[in-house]
């Protein structure tokens, strides 16, 4: 998965219960704002259409989604991929992480062709019971943190298979972990941030050393300047496996280790 640094922000020792809004995001130049509502369960499209400074006359305000889900968290924007996230409970109890994204510029959210499920509960290799999701933070690395206030957790969600989805789950954080071994436990928590840090091997930045990882390695080697150009993002210095300093053919061997799991 590479190396990541997490915080968090809950609650301790006391009781704390969001209701009502939860979220909010203003798109365009015109300013249409989405507002994502725990009580009402919905998320509300708001636009002043006649711009006289509220939005207060019909159809300024609607029901962006038009089906049940409740429960909601922070509805957030992905800088990365230029989509709204927002994760709720759909009406059999099943936790979904949606994604909302204006493929026609069209300026309205169709329900039926431009809100797809990036995850739910049963995703993945290490899934737990999210019931009320909270705060979501993107890594640089394409995955997605996500806290689950009720649970006193927090998920990782990876696209570790390239297949558009973040299927693979995995578990960061657990209060109940945690006091298992000795360590502060949080109540209720709000709010994530995480940094991606480089990792040696990780020549691909997709937060994991794979198969993925040969081609940029070999583009490395043979091409730094086109391999810059392929990975922008990423810092060229992680193909240097055996940590000379330089990136060349002694760090093939080392690299052909790492990919086979060794040390």
């Amino acid at each position: 998965m590479g190396d990541f640094q997490v915080r968090f922000v809950g609650v301790l020792g006391a009781l704390l219960l969001l209701t009502g809004p939860t979220g909010a995001l203003a798109a365009g130049d015109t300013v249409v704002m989405y507002l994502s509502d725990q009580n009402l369960d919905a998320i509300l499209r708001i636009e002043d259409l006649n711009d006289d400074g509220d939005t207060l006359d019909a159809g300024e305000v609607y029901d962006q989604l038009g089906f049940n889900l409740d429960n909601f968290g922070t509805m957030t924007y992905n800088p990365y991929t230029d989509e709204m996230y927002t994760g709720g409970t759909y009406s059999i109890g099943q936790a979904l992480l949606l994604s909302l994204y204006d493929t026609n510029g069209n300026g309205v959210i169709e329900p039926l062709t431009e809100i797809r499920v990036l995850w739910d509960q049963n995703s993945g290799t290490d899934t737990n019971y999210i019931d009320e999701p909270r705060d979501l933070y993107f890594l640089s690395d394409g995955s997605v943190l996500w806290v689950d206030q009720l649970y006193d957790q927090a998920l990782r969600l990876v696209d570790a298979n390239a297949d558009g989805d973040l299927g693979e789950t995995f578990i960061v954080y657990n209060a109940d972990l945690a006091q298992a071994a000795g360590q502060p436990v949080a109540d209720r928590p709000q709010t994530i941030v995480g940094i991606v840090l480089p990792t040696t091997g990780d020549v691909s930045c997709n937060g994991f050393i794979n198969g993925f990882d040969i081609d940029a390695f070999v583009l490395a080697l043979s091409d730094p300047d086109a391999c810059a150009l392929a990975y922008p993002d990423c810092d060229i210095t992680r193909a240097d496996i055996n940590g000379d300093g330089d990136v060349n053919g002694f760090d093939i061997d080392p690299f052909v280790l790492l990919l086979s799991g060794g040390k």
